[in-house]
């Protein structure tokens, strides 16, 4: 017979209970995951946050140290006669007027002369020492150079000269030096040409032309070299002329005339602008100039007006221009300080350099809707030897009444960041302060900044960045590489 118990199965009671456990570690299981749901999504709420706020700090360090890039240039002095001082280095030591070599024998290292021919007329005068000498002007621009190497005298006292120019191409082999020469090499005005390199042997104080150089004229800004070859030997008599000279040793930047800002149509007053009005509700902000660093400035061959339309140039040695460029013409002459914005609308090649078709960019124009040039700017007359220089478009931090802070590439319109403005980063802020620190020995900027992000599952967080930026371009001339001839 069946064991009717066995037909029977669970009772009610006993499905309730298996019910109500499995209810309870249901409930424990979702409850669990739940909180380890919440708990992921906050931990990557807070990483995101984090994330955009490091973004923000890393994108402020980053403007506040180019600000200025290509647009700041070393002071420049007026014309004139002056003992040349060569720089003191681990190797050699300098005096105005004479540099001896400290260092070990051999042409292995060079000195540079403190100053440098920015425009016009110049030359370097020297006396060598018995033991040989290498002594040259060269463009700092791309270190073309025009060079006298002289062999060490001989027991009679006399010694091979020779004349070296690009390629270490000797052009000419003057009749032999005799102890006591001096040597001048010097920018000089020529009827055809413009301007040509002469060289000259100074004896007696009389000096007479030994070679007219057949190469291009050097770019500006020119410097001047010297390389010996001996220990303890010292070249003497160094004198230095320029229509306008820059000096190295003169930290300080020198800030030439600025555009003009549509917001507040005044011109900018530095490579950092701070700034009220405009169309954030009036809020305060800054506007943060600087040079494209993609592209080298470049220097004009010929004199330019903006009723030219149109200026030889050499190439840049990095990077390039192109029509939609807008560019800053900047004239550096002492007492002459003045810049005009215009928009590049043709690049041709022609005669060695290159021709740049240029138009005024005007309030009527500005460029990206924010910058712009008066007809003060318009009407100066640009010499030879002229900067330009590719902008980038300046970036703009400015506030809205809601309490927060947007970081735009260009212009910003009060109803929305259109795609053209390359906004990169709108975030909440608490105080948004950068001020001017600048000492006698620098000059730097203190930025202190509070963020705060709001998020669902973290609620509001702030976090806050302080940050000094001492801007390369703020401090000094652009370390330019000058090569050494080599044989």
């Amino acid at each position: 017979m069946t064991d009717r118990r066995k037909e029977q199965g669970f009772s009610l009671i006993e499905l309730l209970v298996t019910a109500l456990v499995g209810g309870i570690l249901l409930v424990g299981v979702f409850t669990f995951l739940g909180r380890a749901t919440q708990k992921a999504s906050a931990y990557l709420e807070t990483s995101e946050m984090d994330e955009r706020r490091n973004v923000f700090g890393d994108l402020l360090r980053r403007d506040l140290d180019s600000a200025g890039s290509n647009i700041l240039y070393s002071p420049l002095v007026s014309g004139g006669l002056v003992d040349g001082l060569f720089g003191s280095t681990g190797e050699y030591t300098a005096s105005p007027g004479s540099v001896t070599k400290t260092g070990p024998d051999g042409y292995t290292t060079s000195t540079i002369l403190t100053t440098s021919i920015v425009s016009g007329e110049g030359y370097l005068e020297y006396t060598p020492p018995p033991s040989g000498s290498m002594v040259y002007l060269n463009s700092v621009y791309n270190n073309s150079y025009r060079l006298i190497y002289l062999d060490a005298e001989d027991k009679s006292g006399t010694a091979n000269i020779y004349i070296m120019e690009d390629g270490w191409n000797c052009v000419a082999r003057p009749s032999p030096h005799h102890d006591g020469d001096a040597y001048r090499i010097a920018i000089e005005p020529d009827a055809a040409r413009g301007r040509v390199i002469n060289y000259y042997r100074v004896r007696n104080t009389i000096p007479t032309l030994l070679y007219t150089s057949a190469a291009d004229m050097l770019i500006y800004p020119v410097a001047a070299t010297a390389c010996l070859p001996a220990k303890d030997s010292t070249i003497t008599g160094v004198k230095f002329f320029a229509s306008v000279m820059s000096d190295s040793q003169i930290a300080a930047a020198q800030i030439p005339p600025l555009p003009y800002d549509m917001w507040t149509g005044d011109r900018l007053r530095g490579p950092l602008t701070e700034f009220g009005g405009g169309p954030l509700d009036g809020q305060l902000g800054y506007i943060i100039l600087s040079g494209d660093r993609r592209a080298d400035p470049v220097y004009t061959q010929t004199d330019f007006s903006a009723e030219d339309g149109k200026v030889k140039l050499n190439p840049p040695a990095r990077g390039t221009y192109a029509a939609g460029n807008y560019v800053l013409l900047v004239d550096r002459r002492p007492g002459a300080s003045a810049s005009a914005l215009f928009q590049v609308q043709a690049v041709t090649a022609g005669g060695k350099g290159y021709y740049f078709t240029l138009e005024r960019v005007t309030k009527e124009t500005p460029a990206w809707g924010r910058l712009f040039s008066d007809e003060t700017d318009f009407s100066h007359s640009f010499a030879a030897g002229s900067v330009l220089l590719r902008l980038a478009p300046p970036v703009t931090y400015a506030f809205t009444q809601d309490g927060r802070v947007v970081r735009s590439e260009s212009y910003l319109t009060k109803d929305s960041v259109a795609a053209e403005n390359k906004a990169t980063a709108l975030l909440g802020v608490s105080d948004f302060n950068i001020t001017d620190t600048s000492a006698p020995t620098d000059r730097s900027y203190m930025a202190s900044v509070t963020l705060s992000t709001e998020g669902y599952e973290t609620g509001a967080t702030t976090q806050t960045y302080t940050y000094k930026a001492t801007p390369r371009a703020l401090n000094g001339a652009p370390d330019w590489t000058r090569l050494l001839p080599q044989n």
